[in-house]
């Protein structure tokens, strides 16, 4: 598959070469667009679902949190290092402590939309490239309509 997508994205024939300079920053844009979309979408539905408190995952949870393996204990002291690390940042803006915001629920459920996020890669990569060139597309579209 790497070679497939290497192929289509960064051959001699692939869509990258065909894209113009005018056209990098409607790509951008797009692409970024979604990004940050998709980053705010998960991390709003985690935080209102709470996925890791879910009963269906609830055991796994459990079971993750009791284990003494090297990398699950890996896991846990760098997950709570950093949970600490980016709730005493988010602790220290100006007014936060005023809010009615659970920076510890922030935290926890970035954490749980990075994971989605992670998880769900393998189909959000090929979607985000195809709307970016379909937006390329009407792009051309576009300007080859005003040129008439």
């Amino acid at each position: 598959i790497n070679r497939l997508m290497t192929g289509i994205f960064f051959g001699e024939d692939s869509l990258i070469s065909q894209i113009e300079p005018i056209e990098v920053p409607v790509a951008f844009v797009v692409h970024e667009f979604m990004t940050i979309s998709y980053m705010c979408t998960t991390w709003y539905i985690c935080y209102r679902l709470q996925p890791t408190k879910s009963p269906m995952l609830r055991p796994i949870i459990k079971t993750m949190q009791k284990s003494e393996r090297k990398a699950m204990v890996w896991l846990r002291n760098g997950y709570n290092a950093a949970s600490r690390k980016i709730k005493d940042k988010i602790d220290a803006i100006d007014g936060i402590k005023e809010t009615d915001l659970d920076t510890t629920r922030m935290v926890n459920t970035f954490a749980e939309s990075y994971v989605i996020r992670k998880l769900m890669k393998p189909v959000t990569v090929p979607v985000k490239l195809w709307i970016t060139w379909s937006a390329i597309e009407n792009f051309r579209r576009l300007r080859r309509f005003e040129t008439k």
